[in-house]
C-alpha cells in the first residue's frame, strides 16, 4: 500500500489495531515475506515500475515490521533450525483448504504454538486443521471489550 499513488494509502483496519497494541506478539514468516516480493514485483499493477525492486520491497518490508513491531519467525528460534519448518501435513491440510499458502500458514502456526489470524472468508476450513486460529475480525472485538 506504501508503494501505490497516495489516494490509496489508507492501512486496514487490523493494521491500524496491530500498531495500536504493542502488548500482542506479532510474527511473520519467511514465507509471508516471499508472498510480499512476489505481489508486488510481478502482480500489482498499480505500483509504479521504478519501485518494482527488492531492495525498495525489503526496505518497505523493514520499515513495516518497524513501525508495527512484527518480527519474522525465523529470527525468533535462534537455538532451533533455522528456516521454516513445513509439517508432512502439509498435503492433507492443502486437500481441505484447497490453498498451499494457506496450508503452509497453518503449519508454520501450528509448528510454533502461536494463534494464528485470518480473513474471515478463511476461517471455516482453517479452523478445522488447527484449533488456535481466529479471524482478525474477533480480534480486534476482544480488544474492544
Amino acid at each position: 500500500r506504501i508503494m501505490r499513488e497516495e489516494s490509496e494509502k489508507d492501512d486496514p483496519k487490523i493494521i491500524q489495531f496491530f500498531m495500536a497494541h504493542d502488548e500482542i506478539g506479532k510474527y511473520i514468516s519467511i514465507f509471508t515475506l516471499a508472498e510480499l516480493v512476489e505481489s508486488l514485483l510481478f502482480k500489482e499493477k498499480k505500483i509504479k515500475d521504478h519501485m518494482k525492486k527488492l531492495d525498495v520491497v525489503s526496505s518497505i518490508a523493514e520499515i513495516f515490521m518497524n513501525t508495527t513491531g512484527i518480527r519474522i519467525i525465523e529470527l525468533e528460534k535462534v537455538s532451533e533450525h533455522r528456516g521454516i519448518f513445513i509439517s508432512p501435513n502439509i498435503i492433507k491440510y492443502t486437500s481441505i483448504c484447497g490453498d498451499v499458502k494457506d496450508a503452509i500458514h497453518v503449519c508454520i502456526a501450528e509448528h510454533e504454538k502461536l494463534l494464528m489470524v485470518t480473513h474471515d472468508n478463511k476461517i471455516t476450513e482453517l479452523k478445522s486443521l488447527y484449533e488456535n486460529i481466529i479471524t482478525d475480525t474477533h480480534l480486534m472485538k476482544i480488544f474492544e471489550e
